[in-house]
C-alpha cells in the first residue's frame, strides 16, 4: 500500500473535548479476561457466540459482517453496537435494566471478537472503551483509516522512544496495531525504518545484532526482542489518538530499577 507522505513538522489542532484517560493495561487485561472467562451469572447465562476474530484491516469487513449477523444479537443490540441507540435511559426507568443488560451483552461479544494483537494494541493506544459503541467506532477508525489518520499514526512513531511507554511490551503493542491497521499486517519498509530508528535511540545493540530487516519474520523477531527488554525506568505515557483531530494528555508511569528511579524525557 502506498503510504501518505510523512510530515514530521505537521501540527494537529487540539480539541476542546475531554482528553482520554491513561490506560492501565494490567487492569484492562484483567477486565477482558473476566469478560472472556465469564463467571456464573448474567453473562454466563448467555450463549457462547462464535464471531470471526478481528486481526486488523485485512479482515475488518468480514469481521464486521460476521458481528452484525450474529443471531445472538437482537436488532436493538446490533444498533447499540454501532452507536444508534447509545442514549442511556434515566436511572430507575423500567427500560434501564434491560439497557444495561444489553450493553454488557454487546460489549462481551465485541471484546471476545478481537484477537490478542487488537486487544493489546487498542489498550496501548488508550482506546479500550467501556461502551460498545465507542469501541466499535474506534475499531472502524483504526481499521479503515483516512489518509490523514494513517499519516498521523506514522508521524507519531518518528519522535517516539521505547521509554515513552509503561513497558517495552506496551511499545510493541502500540507499533503492532499500526502495522495491522495501516499495512494490513504485511511487511512495511517505512514502518521498519521507523521501528529501527526508535529502537536505536536506546538499544543500539539490538539493531547491531539484527541488521537490516527485509521481511515480516525479521520484523516479528525484532519486536519479540524488544518485548523481552527489562522494564527498569520511570516512563512517561504519550498522548493517545482519540480521533484525527484530538490529542490527550501525558501521564507518568513509574517502574523500579533497584533502589533508584529515573525519568526519561520525551
Amino acid at each position: 500500500m502506498m503510504l501518505p507522505a510523512m510530515n514530521p513538522n505537521h501540527l494537529y489542532p487540539r480539541s476542546a473535548h475531554a482528553s482520554p484517560s491513561p490506560v492501565d493495561l494490567a487492569s484492562t487485561n484483567r477486565l477482558l479476561a473476566n469478560l472472556r472467562t465469564r463467571e456464573p451469572g448474567t453473562l454466563a447465562a448467555m450463549s457462547d457466540v462464535v464471531v470471526i476474530k478481528l486481526r486488523g484491516r485485512a479482515n475488518y469487513e468480514t469481521w464486521r459482517s460476521s458481528l452484525l449477523q450474529q443471531p445472538d444479537l437482537s436488532k436493538g443490540q446490533k444498533a447499540m453496537s454501532t452507536g444508534a441507540t447509545s442514549q442511556q435511559p434515566a436511572v430507575g426507568h423500567e427500560i434501564y435494566a434491560r439497557w444495561c443488560k444489553d450493553k454488557c451483552h454487546v460489549c462481551n461479544i465485541l471484546t471476545r471478537s478481537l484477537d490478542d494483537v487488537m486487544v493489546s494494541g487498542l489498550g496501548a493506544h488508550g482506546k479500550l472503551h467501556a461502551t460498545p459503541w465507542e469501541l466499535y467506532e474506534t475499531i472502524r477508525t483504526y481499521c479503515r483509516p483516512t489518509p490523514a489518520f494513517a499519516t498521523r499514526l506514522i508521524d507519531g512513531l518518528m519522535e517516539m522512544r521505547i521509554s515513552d511507554f509503561p513497558t517495552p511490551a506496551d511499545f510493541v503493542a502500540y507499533v503492532e496495531l499500526i502495522l495491522v491497521c495501516v499495512e494490513e499486517g504485511g511487511y512495511s519498509m517505512t514502518l521498519t525504518w521507523l521501528l529501527f530508528n526508535t529502537v536505536a535511540k536506546t538499544h543500539t545493540e539490538l539493531i547491531a545484532a539484527h541488521g537490516l530487516v527485509g521481511c515480516l519474520s525479521g520484523w516479528t523477531l525484532l519486536l519479540n526482542e524488544v518485548r523481552q527488554l527489562p522494564n527498569t525506568k520511570e516512563r512517561r505515557r504519550r498522548p493517545s489518538l482519540r480521533s484525527s483531530d484530538q490529542s490527550g494528555t501525558e501521564e507518568i508511569f513509574k517502574g523500579r530499577e533497584g533502589d533508584g528511579e529515573g525519568e526519561d524525557e520525551i
